[in-house]
């Protein structure tokens, strides 16, 4: 007995007891998950005797950290189903803390995918297995960036939000990590956490302060009280005498339910009373569009904007993309200095702007400079180029000039069938193309296919009538190609989208201004659309109908289009209103 106490407190060496070592290490095991478990010891105590475990040099201990490991992965469906309240609460603490230490070792990705992917993955939301997913992934936010295979994931869960608005902060986090993370560990399945500190302190990495989401769960401590989200989703183990009698007797005016920093509450739950203040250095995050209308009532669907009859300035009023929003004076120094920016006083206001503006607010800046200065000012975008140039952290700063240039692009695209009729929403359309191809292609940087795919988006309009809106976009990303040395003709990538342009020039009764926008570009490249040979990508596509926006009625009577098979080849198209949903399109 005086041996397994030992063991477990992990002060002395271990020794088999008896001839029979692996029954000998399955009680270890068991002794030591059930002191857990009834609360014995605390969950603290637990794995740092764990990690001494994993550490030891001896083959008993570690025999029993590798018998630890596959217990508790065997076990952990059972946990997140089945285990009462405050064994759940156990379970979830757990699987945090040795997901922090690393001790599932090769196995860490297997208990991400079965403790949180798949409870958050779920559509409509299971809210067991959902509230195990937030508490563990709510103690793992500020170690996020360990795990990009499942930030990948995360980043994909666009229904969260429309099943409850706060579970969106999750989605915008996944998507900024992985905006920061090398290419080259982009598809990791996990990274050591010297690596990363390695990163940071190299600084090739800066990552911002991740959203406050610790009230964000559907069942609240070990009583399973209602979370902050059962507003949203019920789950039938909360108390009943819980929700009657907040049913009989509502609250007069107390506080809301907390909501994750930076998203406003519901309209139907008033302004909060004496809030807390924020923790230090707390990174705001801006308001989410769809987080401020009222959260749908239970059995209802999610409220859904309609984006049609929005304009340009309103789709790109309010940024998805966390960032810190400045004070007053700030923005104000901002305008000042844009206002009165021109080719002789770059450096002077480059100046006033490294004096005036902290790192903290580069991300609304590169923002506000997209959205608002170059979807408007398409003969000012040199000058802009050459102001970030100048500045001392240029590097960063034209890193998120490209996320903000998608941000704004993805904003837009919600509205691509207005862009279709609307002047206006093409501009904006064009000039933002224009700017990323320069930032981009111009300074010799790839366009990668998770974060735009040009191809996949043309081939998407063809299909669904909207080369109206997407090719004009498509050609002004191209003209930059003349400014680049890496992707100059014949650069393989620029080829294979020149000879899709080419085809689809060649498309039976295309509207004028449609073959025109692809022989400007080609005018602007210094070659000509029958010297590049055409692509054969349409015709595994479905032809736009007779009716469509992207034909001349006229010419398309006289010329009629051959109607193709789609043949053996089924290619899946996204669809550009919701363009941040591809897998391989927008961070």
């Amino acid at each position: 007995m005086a041996a397994g106490r030992a063991s477990i407190e992990g002060r002395q060496e271990l020794s088999a007891p008896s001839p029979d070592q692996a029954q000998w290490i399955e009680e270890q095991v068991d002794q030591l998950m059930r002191k857990i478990y009834t609360s014995e010891i605390s969950v603290e105590h637990g794995v740092a005797t764990m990690v001494q475990y994993a550490a030891a040099a001896d083959g008993t201990r570690k025999e029993i950290h590798m018998k630890i490991v596959d217990a508790f992965i065997a076990d952990l469906r059972v946990a997140i189903d089945d285990y009462p309240p405050k064994m759940h609460v156990i379970a979830v603490s757990l699987t945090a803390a040795m997901l922090k230490h690393g001790l599932f070792e090769e196995r860490e990705y297997e208990v991400w995918s079965t403790a949180v992917i798949e409870g958050m993955s779920q559509n409509p939301p299971d809210p067991q297995k959902l509230n195990f997913a937030l508490n563990t992934l709510n103690q793992l936010m500020d170690r996020l960036m360990r795990w990009p295979m499942a930030c990948f994931k995360l980043a994909q869960l666009v229904h969260l939000e429309q099943a409850a608005a706060p579970l969106a902060a999750y989605i915008n986090y996944a998507r900024l990590i992985l905006d920061h993370l090398p290419e080259e560990v982009l598809h990791e399945k996990c990274l050591s956490e010297d690596y990363v500190n390695r990163l940071t302190m190299e600084k090739r990495l800066r990552f911002p302060p991740p959203p406050q989401l610790h009230t964000v769960t559907v069942l609240d401590g070990e009583d399973y009280g209602p979370g902050t989200l059962s507003r949203w989703i019920h789950h039938p183990g909360i108390k009943r005498d819980t929700l009657q009698r907040a049913e009989r007797e509502p609250p007069a005016g107390p506080p809301p339910p907390p909501v994750p920093a930076g998203l406003p509450p519901p309209p139907s739950m008033g302004p909060p009373q004496n809030p807390p203040p924020p923790p230090p250095q707390q990174q705001r995050m801006a308001p989410k569009a769809k987080a401020e209308a009222p959260p749908p009532a239970q059995n209802q669907p999610p409220v859904q904007r309609n984006y049609a009859n929005m304009t340009a300035d309103q789709l790109l009023q309010e940024p998805e993309t966390p960032m810190e929003i400045p004070p007053q004076s700030v923005k104000d120094t901002v305008h000042s200095i844009f206002n009165g920016l021109s080719q002789d006083n770059i450096k002077e206001k480059v100046a006033m702007f490294q004096q005036k503006v902290q790192h903290a607010h580069y991300r609304w800046l590169c923002y506000y400079t997209v959205s608002r200065r170059v979807t408007r000012e398409a003969n000012f975008h040199e000058i802009y180029i050459e102001f970030f140039s100048e500045c001392t952290e240029k590097k960063y700063l034209f890193q998120q000039l490209v996320i903000m240039s998608f941000e704004c692009l993805r904003l837009m695209m919600r509205a691509v069938d207005e862009a279709v009729n609307s002047i206006s929403h093409r501009t904006t359309l064009k000039n933002l193309g224009a700017f990323l191809g320069r930032i981009t292609i111009g300074r010799d940087q790839p366009l990668k296919s998770r974060s735009m795919d040009i191809k996949d988006l043309l081939l998407d309009a063809y299909e669904n009538s909207r080369l109206t809106a997407v090719l004009p976009l498509a050609c002004k990303i191209l003209e930059s190609i003349s400014r680049s040395r890496a992707f100059k003709l014949p650069s393989p990538w620029s080829m294979g989208l020149l000879s899709l342009l080419a085809e689809i020039h060649s498309i039976p009764a295309l509207k004028t201004n449609l073959t025109f926008e692809v022989e400007v570009l080609f005018r602007h490249l210094e070659i000509q659309v029958k010297d590049i040979a055409k692509s054969d990508l349409l015709r595994t596509k479905r032809a736009p109908a007779p009716g469509s926006c992207d034909l001349n009625s006229q010419r398309l009577h006289e010329r009629q289009v051959p109607q193709l098979s789609r043949g053996s080849l089924e290619c899946w198209a996204f669809d550009p209103r919701n363009l941040y949903n591809h897998p391989l399109a927008w961070f």
